[in-house]
């Protein structure tokens, strides 16, 4: 791991690109894409607005790998589920079960595919993935 300690700082890139993206997908769940602000977002995370640019690009740049984390967790956070293998109406029970403590457990995911339906999914088709 290439890291460089310096006055108390470390430079770990993708510890701070994992960091912006969970304070940026809060942001986002929060305020819609529209209402996020890069300012708000690099006072959360210590860092400055020009080395968030220099890692994402642009704002949307930011939102749409925010958008394809969040929807791959919840694609990946049920393992147990064995919808498959159950009969129609267990499996059925289990998967609304599980999204319910998904989306409850989630409110920023909730808040992220809301803005998504809002916008027509016009961030969702550019991040390349199909949501949820």
């Amino acid at each position: 791991m290439n890291q460089l300690v310096q006055k108390g700082r470390t430079n770990d890139p993708e510890r701070t690109k994992a960091n912006i993206m969970e304070v940026a997908a809060a942001e986002f769940g929060e305020k819609g894409s529209a209402g996020a602000r890069i300012d708000e977002i690099a006072a959360a995370t210590q860092t400055s607005k020009r080395m968030i640019y220099y890692y994402f690009g642009s704002k949307e740049g930011l939102y749409r790998p925010c958008w394809r984390s969040r929807t791959a967790r919840c694609a990946t956070s049920n393992p147990n589920c064995t919808c498959r293998t159950s009969e129609p109406e267990q499996a059925l029970r289990r998967l609304v079960a599980f999204t319910f403590d998904h989306h409850l457990n989630h409110e920023n995911y909730i808040r992220l595919v809301m803005s998504e339906n809002i916008n027509r999914g016009q961030y969702r088709r550019k991040a390349g993935t199909s949501g949820s």
